[in-house]
């Protein structure tokens, strides 16, 4: 006669229940026979004395399971099992440890709430297989997925052939069950601690990661910068397919102790290229991202180890605790007694080292990666070419490799600005040279976006450069603030004037290299084989000049001095430089740009001024324009003083046609039709 599944069930509990309760022979060992056959994990029992909460221990550091038997007929003394879970908490030095508590009897579900309450506090997985009344029994379901060892343990250890063999009939019964799967499932997902606990690190620091590359906001709040290459409502960019078929094998392959060195000039896109690899890697690896500033001047300031708990918790989601720095401390550990691995376990970049110019960066990275390497781990890093050759290279003990991102080619370029309807057929040679570079070509379409401008050709190399500088103040993961900045190019552009009035013909543009010049490649480059000097670039020279006239003017307006005899003046030692029109059209830009610098005499005073200069560029009647379209006022004031004068000078009519270019757009045509009103009014009144 056939029984039913409960009373197998029950007379499995029976012959369970004849067993000893401690030892090889005992329930602990039927616990240990079982666990070893649904993990593969050995186990060892304890002897008697103080156990630390543990009836049974993996036998390899590279395991983490241990468990605990209880041999019950009766309910389960809760102060033996909270204590048990206390004493393994404070011993516990593994970072993804599951307790396993095998029970006769049921565990009741406020116990069982605390047990897993106090192991959650300490990085503790807990799994009840408990004798419930409900359903299948978890113990049962185990001891049935135990299989061979199971039966070998029950044969060798019931000496009651109708006890063994109904307890053998119960097993199967079990595996026959309709809800036996969906046990077994479950359980053998929460046994497998180490790959779970990775995984959920490593599904965190995922959503974390994309999360900040898909939002530009985001970005900045996560890592200082607009790092957002998947953000497809702010950016339509290129996937540079190359250069991440470079990179993805050292994001996904075996580490090997070389450290990738992703290198290029100043906004390149070199962290948006290890971010794009990032992303189209499935399943995405474990990384972190570190900013310069983050690390201590020399390598043995720095706490590697440290550093990478703090930052792997911040970017897998979780907070500070301490139970998650022991946790973390612990994973860490036992990856450097287990490197071997087919893939990085971990990532990590340093962002932009250029930016922290005096750190010894060679000592860190070597540090960086003697750790990672020993945990099976890679290292990327990225920095401005001419700083990593000069400065870096040849401080390095570990195997790099270079791998070099280029600016935009021009079919590139104009793709992308085809995705914004932009013709480049538009764009002023120097313009369209200028957004070759990822970041000021991502600037120029932002702009444009705004309606800023009106259309591309109105843009100029400086009015790039000047945005470049504000826009660095807002982006830069350390603040950069313009003023500064820009104090310091004018400083250059002052030297470079006082050299030309002391007839000095050669190196006008060269100086010492300073922490600023190394920083900053948009405006600075060192000089050919010469690491200690740098030279200031042309086109950040006519912006700095035309930084330093405006300042020079607002000087002589504070004094109460003429603005017009003044700029003429300025321009003299300017124009042995044969840029002065290019500096009046800067310093024009910086004047009408800068809503909270904005001085209406000043820039009516460039605008005279730029109408006595001779042979302006032609082509660059556009960007004239896209200035008075800014302060139309400012043109109107000049063009009112020049006719007075006689209209006569030599370049009147760019600011007669200017004045009626900007008249033709909405916005400025109110502003002009309200000026004319209020001169009609004048001119009744007087």
């Amino acid at each position: 006669m056939n029984q039913s599944l409960s009373d197998q069930i029950k007379s499995l509990k029976l012959t369970l229940l004849k067993l000893n309760a401690t030892g090889e022979q005992g329930f602990e060992g039927l616990i240990a026979a079982a666990l070893h056959e649904i993990t593969g994990v050995p186990f060892r029992l304890a002897g008697s004395g103080l156990q630390f909460g543990i009836d049974g221990k993996y036998a390899y550091d590279a395991d983490s399971i241990c468990f605990e038997g209880k041999r019950y007929d009766g309910p389960i003394p809760r102060t033996e099992v909270i204590t048990k879970i206390a004493d393994l908490a404070r011993n516990n030095s593994y970072p993804d440890l599951v307790w396993v508590l095998g029970a006769t009897s049921p565990v009741k579900t406020q116990l069982a709430d605390d047990v897993r309450a106090d192991g959650h506090k300490a990085g503790i997985s807990v799994l009840i297989l408990d004798w419930s009344t409900a359903d299948l029994p978890p113990l049962a379901a185990a001891l049935a997925m135990g299989g061979r060892r199971v039966e070998a343990f029950l044969k060798a250890n019931i000496g009651n052939n109708n006890d063994r063999r109904n307890a053998l009939l119960a097993l199967e019964a079990v595996k026959a069950d309709g809800d036996f799967n969906e046990h077994a499932k479950r359980i053998k997902a929460e046994l497998d601690a180490p790959a779970i606990g990775t995984a959920i690190a490593q599904e965190a620091n995922a959503r974390w990661l994309t999360d900040g590359f898909s939002n530009r906001r985001c970005a900045r709040n996560q890592f200082g910068q607009p790092l957002s290459p998947g953000d497809s409502a702010s950016t339509k960019t290129l996937t540079r397919k190359t250069l991440t078929d470079k990179l993805q094998p050292f994001l996904a392959g075996p580490p090997d102790g070389k450290v990738a060195f992703v290198l290029g000039g100043e906004g390149y896109g070199k962290s948006w290229i290890i971010a794009q690899s990032w992303l189209a890697l499935d399943p995405k690896p474990l990384m972190i991202i570190f900013s310069p500033d983050e690390f201590q001047e020399t390598a043995a300031q720095n706490d590697i180890e440290e550093l990478l708990t703090t930052k792997l918790i911040k970017q897998t989601g979780d907070e500070l605790t301490e139970v998650n720095r022991q946790r973390w401390c612990r994973r860490l550990l036992h990856w450097q007694k287990n490197p071997s691995t087919g893939y990085p376990r971990l990532i990590v970049t340093i962002d932009g080292i250029n930016q922290k110019p005096n750190a010894d960066w060679g000592k860190i990275i070597d540090k960086t990666c003697a750790l990672l390497e020993q945990m099976g781990g890679r290292l990327f890093v990225t920095a401005r070419t001419p700083y990593f050759r000069d400065r870096i290279k040849r401080r390095l003990t570990v195997q790099a490799i270079e791998i070099d991102v280029p600016e935009w080619i021009s079919t590139e370029r104009d793709e992308i600005l085809r995705n914004y309807g932009i013709n480049s057929a538009a764009l002023h040679t120097a313009v369209a040279q200028s957004l070759l570079n990822p970041r000021l070509l991502g600037i120029a379409v932002e702009l444009i976006n705004k309606d800023n401008v009106v259309a591309l050709e109105e843009l100029s190399v400086s009015r790039l450069l000047f945005e470049h500088i504000r826009a660095s103040e807002l982006d830069a993961p350390i603040p950069q603030p313009v003023d500064t900045f820009v104090r310091q190019l004018r400083e250059h552009a002052q030297k470079i004037l006082l050299r030309v009035q002391e007839k000095q013909e050669d190196d006008l543009n060269i100086f010492e290299a300073d922490t600023s010049a190394v920083a900053d490649g948009r405006f600075f480059h060192p000089v050919e084989g010469e690491p200690g000097k740098y030279q200031l670039k042309d086109d950040g020279l006519t912006l700095a000049l035309g930084f330093s006239v405006v300042d020079l003017l607002r000087t002589a307006k504070r004094n109460g001095r003429d603005l017009d005899g003044r700029l003429t003046i300025l321009l003299d030692p300017i124009a042995a430089l044969d840029s002065t029109a290019d500096v009046v059209l800067a310093a024009l830009t910086v004047a009408v740009v800068d809503d909270d610098q904005y001085m209406p005499d000043i820039a009516a005073a460039l605008v005279k001024g730029f109408a006595n200069l001779q042979n302006p560029d032609q082509t660059k009647f556009p960007v004239f324009v896209g200035l008075s379209k800014s302060k139309p006022l400012a043109f109107m004031e000049a063009a009112h003083d020049l006719c007075l004068d006689g209209a006569h000078q030599q370049n009147f009519d760019w600011i007669k046609f200017a004045v009626i270019e900007a008249s033709k757009n909405t916005r400025t045509w109110t502003e002009i039709a309200r000026r004319l009103s209020d001169l009609a009014v004048q001119k009744v009144l007087k």
